[in-house]
Order: C-alpha cells, then structure tokens, then sequence
C-alpha cells in the first residue's frame, strides 16, 4: 500500500503525509517542550520563592521561639539563683540556729549544774541551819530553865532574908523585953546561948545544899566516882 500523499497548492507537488506529519509534529513538540520548560522554570521559581517565603517565616518563628527560650531561661536561671541564695541563706542561718541552740544548751546545762549544786550547798546550809536552831532552842530552854531556877532562887534569897530579918526581930524583942524587966540572967544566959546561931547555920546548910544539888545534881555521884567506896559521901537534906 502507498503512503497517503497530498497535493502542495503553493509549490504544485504532492507532499507525503507522514512526512508533513513528521515535519509539523517536530516543531509542535519542540513549542511544547518549550512551553513546559517554561512553566517547569516558573514553577520552580514559584517554589524557590514559596522556600524563601517559608524559611523567612521559620527563621523568624525560630527567631521568636529562641528570643522566648532565652528569656525563659534567663529567668528560669534567675530563679534558680534567687532560690539558691535563698536556699544558702537558711542554710546559714539553720546552722547559726544550731550554733546558738548548742550553746544555750550547754549554758542552760552549765545553768543546771550550779543550780544543782547551789541546791545542795542550801540544803546542806539548811541542814546546818537546823542543826544550829536545834542547838539554840536547846539553850534557849537551858538559859530559860536558868532564869526560872534563877528567880527561884532570888524569890528563896528574898524569903530566907525575911525569914531571917523576922527571926531577928523576935528575937530582938525577946532580948529588949528582958532587958527592960531586968531578967538579967536570962539575959546574959540567952545571950550565951548558941542554939539560935546553930539553928540559924543548919538552916542556911540546907538551902545551900538545895540550892547547890538543884544546879548540880549529878554533882555527889561524880565527887563520890572520884572517892573509894568507904569514904563516899551523900548528901543529907534533913538537918537537926
């Protein structure tokens, strides 16, 4: 079978078909190779701009985001100093507590020691004391039994000098009545007489005595240890 041939009206041949189909095909793929190409290179453009566009925009949002975490971290950081300070400084003063604490312990257990001792030196001034009040009530009621046989003894001096101050009024006026009735041998035998002034003497033993073994009375049994049995002497109250 021929190829398909035309008629060429400008130059008056006839033209293969496949030929001018070959001859207006080229040109067209080369026009549209051409057109790709350029819609390739603008897309491409487009894109490298959208690229720019997009990493303008990422660098400033990572710009954003850096100048954010910066400030963040200065003030996080801040912070963490701040704290930390803080942190030193109750710490400090934690163990200027302790410190002061220890010390107020041991002075408050200094503190108890003297007191402790404090406490036994007053209980042992109070023992003492005691002691010393014991002895003085002692003498108070010695010195009280003193003065009671004290003013006994003055009330019994009082009594044996009036006794006495009586007995020589009667027997003055015994004498001045023999005297004045002229009983002169009466007189000068009463005078003679010793029997009043033993009497008088007896009486003035036995006080004596009294008086003596009421102030001393272990005063014969201590004279008595000092004699041999045979010559110990006892007293004797009861006078003729």
């Amino acid at each position: 079978m021929s190829p398909a041939r035309t008629f060429n009206v400008r130059t008056g041949d006839f033209t293969d078909l496949k030929y001018m189909y070959i001859r207006t095909c080229i040109p067209m793929s080369k026009l549209h190779e051409s057109c790709l190409f350029s819609s390739w290179r603008v897309g491409l453009r487009g894109m490298a701009s959208d690229i720019h566009f997009r990493a303008a925009q990422m660098y400033h949002f990572y710009s954003v985001i850096n100048t954010s975490y910066k400030i963040k971290a200065a003030k996080v950081k801040s912070n963490l100093l701040a704290y930390l300070a803080v942190a030193c400084f109750l710490a400090v003063l934690l163990v200027l507590l302790l410190v002061i604490i220890y010390y107020q312990m041991r002075k408050t257990v200094r503190m108890k020691e003297a007191l402790s001792k404090s406490h036994k030196k007053l209980k042992e001034l109070n023992e003492t004391l005691n002691e010393m009040n014991q002895e003085l009530n002692k003498h108070n009621d010695s010195l009280m039994e003193l003065n009671e046989v004290k003013e006994k003894y003055i009330a019994q001096f009082f009594e044996l000098c009036s006794e006495y101050i009586d007995k020589m009024e009667i027997y003055q006026t015994e004498i001045y009545k023999l005297t004045i009735n002229r009983h002169y041998e009466a007189l000068l035998k009463r005078l003679k007489s010793t029997t009043f002034i033993d009497k008088e003497l007896d009486s003035l033993y036995m006080h004596f005595d009294s008086i003596f073994l009421s102030l001393y009375p272990n005063f014969p049994d201590k004279f008595n240890a000092l004699l041999e049995e045979k010559e110990r002497v006892f007293p004797n109250l009861h006078y003729s």
